[in-house]
């Protein structure tokens, strides 16, 4: 690809978006992509780049210290120039929103590329921070951007100035023009949500360059002081090497750029006497002197590092006073800017000359190495970083940070920094004085930081980048996100009144993996009504999370309330979180333990009788021995039996009817007279025989070890809360039927997939004969199968659920898409599951894409067969448990040979594909626990 990136801000110059703009540039180039950097004039100094054009500023006026630049028509042809001799352009990625940004955002349209806007900053506080009349400044903004760029809608009203609200006007409307929007936070995300953007948006860090980060030396944790700088503040010019630093900068030297004195010579220990400040001693002396605190010996004193521009946002004033207020500590600043000389008069008006050192604007790969040799990092900003570049050299360097603004914990791995509980001077130097108090503190510290330093660097962040590219430049329906209702495609085949009923009870499978390629979102009728199904993972999280409306499950509890009127599956909002909280003890690890006890006992006892040399036909059992296991670990007392029987008789197919039942419309549905009336009559069975269970476990009052126990007796400790029979009742048949239709259908096709291929087979029977040798099967086999675990994996990716659905609340909006209050919303995990942009070669069994060496290639995202949000299956844990268990005892024992000419079909009877059939012959392998 041959990328356009446009920047209001010279990579020569120093901030965190030209570092992160350096950084992605050079991340695509060593993945072997083209770039060239269009941007804003710049140091003078700085050498000739041919992958660089420098666009004209307006003369003589800069904001903040960078020069101006508007999408002139001189600026347009220079840019039609370069796209025509660089050509051709694939795609125009956008990273600021003032004039540069804007001439790409024309650009992008003039050639009909595709266009992607990354939002880094908060032009919002930037302006009331930095501007001496914030709302005109806004609102000139605005009306100047807006001749430019469409500033259509209406904005939410948010808690905010009238200046905030004009800038927010700007930066919606500049993200509103791309075709994609990347942000570097999940914070700013909402933010950026909150005020009215509806297209697509993707949360991508921005990292550190891997060059800089492995030309680094190991961290100085010596305890003596570090080296310092020579006397020097270089301005912009000595700053211009080709890396700027992040939103920061200047590094301390090392120690072969700057002498340091041993300590006990009763000379300077920091330096050798010269200021770091540019103009030594503020008398003109051109030394320095430390203060009277400095005169203790340096190896505990905490070294401080303030890495960022010297501006009002950033808070420096704050920073140097926190400081100040602890003696035993010293303060490293790297950076420049029109904070830079109050800074320093509050410096010398302390008489702190000798702890607070200056060291001006600096290169990226000097600031990195500061870190290095620094204890931590002061980052006093609160409300301004959308993540703050200094905090992600700190994680890549092993540097602790002390912060203030809680939105930066997402920055911050947990454990490796400390956000004070207010921005104050006090809080900061507070937190300053526990650590020159505890140096262990900064030991785990580090090694929190250590576990996380390859997480930020940009190798890792820009396969994501351009996999969002190939997206936008791969042009056909399948990438296209509808932006209205009319643009919704209506999948092909839909009949009168029956809509595509008759497809989705036929063909399932098929149909749902033909709609991937009509669009992101489908219109499929069931009967008359519409409903919409959603065909990308993104999508789909936005349903799970909540994140595009609020949903519930009328139709399917419409079309099971004879058999489960309120369980968990059903319920919705408040009720459902609820439900959830009381049923989780039930299926806690500690209760598995004791499940999967029963479950091998009972896969043992069941692979044993099986019968040898006679026709078996593994479905069948698959559902026997599911059922089984799942009754004895839902109530094992003596008087569960009769319910046993109910529910072996009749769960099955009552599950065979709820998905005809879902997928007809209503009026179809009404004519079934006497399908409904066995469908009312079974339920009714069913719900008394397990009611009747319920009653006496409650007169038992005694825990019996199984989940039946757990729900009767657990109280929430929230509301005090405890579940109904009849609540119970619901929650248990869901439990059945999910064993019955999913897990069993699971197990089968796991079987299945292992007889139809010789190398996988080999492959199990092999690991068992290590882990199991001759049996039986025991709990702890569970994790010592990783082969077998791959295979279930890929089994539930191949076999997973076909379809899942929900009903919009009220409006949901995906990705500016606004569907109806009353929308049927579908999704189908089997149809992610077989997208060959998620999973390369879909149609192929391959247990092996689950190994460590390829699992890292799958987008989690797409790993769908247990739900996603707050629908994720709860019982995911105890089906891999019985499949694991039941598949380990079968093979272990017995080895099954597939009948000559057998046709195994996938069934759509149940939400999970079912194989029709799988008849085998069973050949002993051991009958030392037959």
């Amino acid at each position: 690809m041959h990328i356009a990136l446009f920047t209001d801000f010279h990579p020569g110059t120093v901030g965190g978006i030209q570092t992160s703009v350096t950084a992605q540039c050079r991340g695509l180039q060593r993945s072997g992509h083209r770039v060239t950097v269009f941007a804003a004039p710049g140091p003078e100094s700085t050498g000739p780049d041919p992958d660089l054009v420098v666009l004209s500023g307006v003369p003589g006026l800069s904001v903040n210290g960078f020069a101006t630049v508007l999408p002139t028509r001189a600026n347009n042809r220079l840019i039609d120039t370069v796209f025509a001799a660089r050509g051709p352009i694939d795609l125009v990625h956008v990273h600021t929103t003032y004039g540069v940004a804007v001439a790409g955002v024309k650009a992008a349209r003039r050639h009909g590329i595709p266009l992607v806007q990354t939002l880094h900053s908060r032009d919002d506080v930037f302006i009331e921070n930095t501007s001496p009349a914030p709302y005109p400044a806004a609102l000139a903004l605005r009306v100047l951007h807006g001749r430019f760029v469409p500033h259509r809608g209406r904005m939410p009203v948010n808690p905010e100035s009238r200046a905030a609200r004009h800038a927010w006007w700007t930066m919606t409307a500049q993200a509103q023009a791309a075709d994609a929007v990347i942000v570097v936070s999940e914070h700013f995300a909402r933010r950026l949500r909150s005020h009215g953007y509806t297209g697509p948006l993707h949360v991508v860090s921005n990292g550190i360059d891997d060059n800089l980060l492995d030309d680094l030396g190991p961290r100085d944790d010596r305890a003596t002081a570090p080296a310092t700088v020579t006397s020097g503040e270089p301005g912009s010019d000595a700053a211009a090497p080709d890396t700027a630093t992040s939103g920061t900068p200047a590094p301390a030297m090392t120690a072969s750029d700057s002498p340091v004195r041993p300590a006990g010579t009763g000379a300077d220990k920091h330096g050798p006497g010269t200021g770091a400040d540019g103009d030594g001693v503020r008398g003109g002396t051109g030394q320095e002197t430390e203060d009277s605190a400095d005169s203790a010996d340096s190896a505990h004193r905490l070294r401080v590092l303030w890495c960022a521009r010297l501006s009002a946002e950033k808070r420096p004033l704050a920073a140097v006073e926190a400081v100040l207020q602890v003696p035993d500590c010293r303060l490293d600043v790297y950076g420049d800017g029109d904070q830079l000389a109050p800074a320093r008069a509050l410096v010398a008006a302390r008489g702190a000359t000798g702890r607070v050192r200056f060291h001006g604007a600096r290169p990226n790969a000097e600031c990195l190495r500061a870190m290095r040799e620094h204890d931590v990092l002061l980052f006093p900003s609160r409300g301004f970083d959308t993540q703050g570049m200094a905090l992600l050299e700190a994680v890549a360097t092993g540097l602790p940070v002390v912060y203030c603004d809680p939105d930066l914990s997402e920055s911050v791995p947990a454990g490796g920094g400390i956000c004070t509980p207010d921005p104050g001077p006090g809080a900061l130097a507070a937190a300053l004085r526990e650590l020159a108090a505890k140096p262990d503190c900064l030991v785990s510290m580090r090694e929190r930081l250590a576990a996380e330093q390859d997480s930020v660097r940009q190798s890792k962040l820009t396969a994501r980048i351009t996999e969002i590219y190939g997206g936008l430049i791969t042009d056909n329906p399948c990438r296209r996100m509808p932006r209205t209702l009319a643009e919704v495609p209506t999948a092909p085949g839909r009949l009168p009144l029956l809509g595509h009923s008759a497809a989705v009870l036929g063909d399932s499978l098929g149909f749902v993996r033909s709609l991937a390629a009509a669009g992101p979102v489908v219109r499929v009728y069931l009967g008359p009504r519409p409903a919409y199904v959603l065909t990308t993972p993104d999508l789909v999280r936005q349903v799970g999370f909540g994140t595009a409306g609020e949903f519930q499950r009328e139709d399917l509890r419409v079309a099971v309330h004879e058999v489960i009127r309120g369980a968990s599956n059903v319920l919705t909002g408040t009720p459902h979180e609820l439900r959830r909280r009381m049923i989780a003890p039930a299926l806690r690890q500690r209760r598995l333990h004791d499940y999967a006890t029963v479950a091998a006992d009972l896969a043992t006892a069941w692979a044993a009788a099986l019968p040898a040399g006679r026709p078996v036909n593994l479905l069948d059992e698959a559902h026997r021995l599911v059922l089984d296991t799942l009754s004895s670990t839902l109530f094992t007392a003596d008087f569960g039996a009769a319910a046993k029987d109910e529910v072996r008789r009749n769960v099955p197919w009552l599950l065979g009817q709820v998905v005809q039942r879902a997928a007809l419309p209503a009026p179809v549905r009404r004519l079934r007279v006497v399908a409904n009336r066995r469908f009312a009559t079974k339920a009714a069975a069913l719900r008394a025989e397990i009611g009747a269970v319920v009653t006496a476990y409650r007169a038992a009052d005694h825990d019996f070890h199984d989940v039946l126990s757990a729900l009767v007796r657990h109280r929430d400790p929230e509301t005090g809360t405890t579940l109904s029979d009849e609540e119970i009742i619901d929650e248990l048949i869901l439990m059945l039927a999910a064993g019955v239709g999913s897990t069993a259908s699971i197990l089968a096709w796991v079987w299945y997939e292992i007889l139809r291929d010789p190398q996988i087979a080999g492959t199990v029977r092999t690991e068992l004969r290590t882990v199991a040798g001759t049996g039986p099967v025991r709990p702890d086999h569970l994790y010592a199968l990783p082969y077998l675990r791959q295979v279930i994996l890929e089994t539930l990716r191949y076999w997973g659920p076909w379809v899942s659905i929900q009903n919009a609340s009220g409006p949901v909006t995906f990705d500016g898409l606004t569907l109806p209050g009353d929308a049927t919303v579908v999704y189908s995990p089997y149809l992610i599951h077989h997208d060959p942009r998620y999973y390369p070669d879909p149609g192929t069994f391959d247990p092996d894409r689950w190994s460590p060496a390829r699992t890292a290639q799958i987008d989690k995202k797409a790993i769908l067969p247990f739900g996603v949000g707050t629908r994720h299956c709860p019982g995911n844990n105890f089906a891999v448990m019985t499949i694991t268990l039941a598949t380990a005892a079968l093979f272990t024992c017995w080895t099954p040979v597939l009948r000559p000419a057998a046709r195994v079909r996938p069934s759509n009877g149940d939400f999970v594909p079912a194989p029709s059939r799988l008849p085998v012959t069973l050949t002993p392998r051991n009958s030392s626990w037959k």
